[in-house]
């Protein structure tokens, strides 16, 4: 027997009604599925936004409540709520980028559930450079800071660094060997500069510690530079070369070779003068730079001698260092005796024993090229007056006297040798056009004293023919790119029978050109050794260095 309900759907079935029905409930059956089970979901996970201010919706996809969130506190950004229901979208707000690209997450969370949309705003390419890319250390322990140049305003936060050390071997290592400790330390990335410092270096070997510091931005790009530290064996020094100077009451400035391990540090070292003596303030604008020692000595108007030194510290955060012995500083205070001849001419005899002048030795008393050697007649010649003439100049090179002693063996200065020479007794003469001063009637007596020097101690002048003056007559000068007029044969192109044996011609002028123009004659005697040695005139352009002298030829119609 058929229920109520049976008959319902078999009368339904038969007038064609019961599609529909299924429909229906199919239907609603669907929309009860969707309101329990419909998940937590977004149009997209990542937006890409431009670098001006502005504002989105992102939309959420839900039939039930959550909450929602930045997950960092930024300035740039913000929602308009913080929790909301099924569709509701939520309103992302941002100012304008001028630095590099920027990005946080907008979290959405319901129940168990979360879902992240990465919003990215663009910016400039991120910049990240330090100010070297290389230095090297002495073995001390130092603190260090090395200028760092980035762009990435607070975000210099995420510069994540790493450090890779390594030893240089010795040639006798049959292998690299392991690294023995971890010396850089205390490793620091601020907004300007990364910070660390180095342990001593006791090993017999350099080593080495490559440190990279490596920003990945927005877009997940990596950016990275690194930095390598070279650590010596030797303890921080600087040498010079002289490691002193002479000079005269003249103003002047002192120039000294440097060498040294102290890297980018050089700019930090402080150069202190240190005076003896109530004199003081003399010694002025010392720079360490470009492996050159310069500094400034005004005139000497003390009255005496006086002396001083340039004391050099390293100063750090843990103390300092003192890289260098002082340099030595002594400034004489001689007169200047040219100023006893007042005309453009004349002579004068110094009856004075306190006076003296001291100098630099340019000539040698063993060269046969020193002085012109006269031709006291028609075929015979002194050869005496080369052995009896000097040239010393000054410490700074400023002027030079020729010196003419009695006899060939008072002469006994040697080439670079610095001298005291006194002029108690002596006859100064000044010649005019040029200007030139002689210091004759010299013994050996005169000599005070002498010490050997190098060409080192020797203040080099540098210049082209034109730019001579009289004071360089006396003096030791390189001239720049000169050549010989006539290049051929040998140093001496003249008849040996006349030449060598007969005296008739005692020396020859060469002729000197440079490439502004300016001419001047190398003047070669007849008993300098390589005047005629088979070897030739040198070819091309050079620099030449020798004693400026003005001599008469007589014989070349030059009177």
């Amino acid at each position: 027997m058929k229920n109520n309900l049976t008959d319902s759907i078999y009368k339904a079935w038969r007038t064609g009604i019961l599609p529909l029905v299924t429909a229906l409930l199919l239907l609603t059956g669907c929309e009860m599925d969707s309101d329990m089970d419909l998940p937590l979901n977004v149009d997209s996970n990542k937006y890409t936004l431009t670098s001006d201010a502005g504002s989105t919706q992102v939309r959420i996809y839900s039939t039930g409540e959550w909450s929602v969130r930045l997950s960092e506190d930024v300035e740039w950004a913000s929602i308009n709520r913080l929790n909301g229901s099924g569709n509701t979208p939520v309103l992302f707000k941002y100012g304008a980028n001028y630095g590099v690209p920027r990005a946080v997450d907008i979290i959405f969370t319901r129940g168990g559930l979360e879902q992240a949309v990465r919003m990215t705003q663009e910016g400039e390419d991120p910049i990240l450079s330090l100010e070297e890319s290389r230095i090297e250390i002495f073995s001390n322990p130092w603190d260090l800071r090395i200028g760092l140049d980035n762009n990435l305003r607070e975000d210099y936060k995420q510069i994540r660094d790493t450090i890779v050390y390594s030893v240089i071997p010795d040639e006798d290592d049959d292998e690299t060997p392991e690294p023995d400790e971890e010396w850089i330390e205390n490793l620091t990335v601020e907004t300007d500069a990364v910070t660390f410092s180095t342990l001593k270096n006791n090993s017999p070997r350099k080593r080495q510690a490559a440190i990279t510091l490596t920003y990945i931005d927005a877009k997940e790009k990596k950016h990275a530079v690194t930095l390598t530290v070279t650590q010596a064996t030797e303890e921080a020094c600087m040498t010079f070369t002289p490691d002193r100077a002479k000079t005269t009451r003249k103003a002047t400035t002192i120039k000294a070779e440097l060498k040294y391990n102290l890297g980018s540090l050089l700019g930090k070292v402080v150069c202190t003068p240190v005076y003896e003596g109530a004199s003081a303030d003399w010694i002025e604008n010392i720079t360490l730079e470009d492996k050159v020692l310069s500094f400034d000595v005004k005139e000497n108007d003390s009255e005496g001698p006086r002396s001083a030194s340039i004391a050099f510290s390293l100063p750090g955060t843990a103390g300092e260092l003192t890289p260098a012995a002082p340099f030595v500083v002594e400034q004489t205070y001689e007169a200047d005796y040219r100023t006893l001849i007042k005309g453009e001419s004349g002579q004068v005899v110094i009856n004075n024993p306190e006076a003296s002048f001291e100098g630099i030795v340019i000539s040698d008393k063993d060269n046969a090229n020193v002085e012109t050697t006269p031709n006291t007649a028609r075929n015979a010649t002194d050869y005496t007056v080369n052995a009896k003439t000097a040239y010393v100049q000054m410490l700074d090179g400023s002027y030079g006297y020729r010196l003419q002693f009695d006899a060939a063996d008072d002469n006994t200065l040697k080439r670079y040798s610095q001298v005291k020479i006194s002029l108690n007794g002596v006859t100064l003469t000044k010649e005019a056009d040029p200007e030139r001063y002689t210091l004759s009637g010299l013994t050996a007596a005169n000599i005070v004293s002498q010490t050997p020097g190098t060409a080192s101690d020797l203040i080099r002048k540098e210049k082209s023919i034109g730019q001579l003056t009289d004071e360089d007559i006396y003096t030791y000068v390189s001239l720049r790119e000169v050549e010989f007029a006539l290049p051929d044969g040998s140093y001496t192109n003249v008849n040996e029978g006349y030449f060598g044996t007969a005296n008739h011609t005692s020396c020859v002028p060469r002729t000197l050109c440079d490439k502004d123009g300016g001419a001047i004659s190398m003047l070669v005697n007849n008993k300098t050794p390589w005047r005629r040695d088979g070897s030739g005139m040198p070819k091309g352009k050079g620099t030449l260095s020798g004693v400026i002298v003005h001599d008469l030829q007589p014989r070349y119609g030059y009177t």
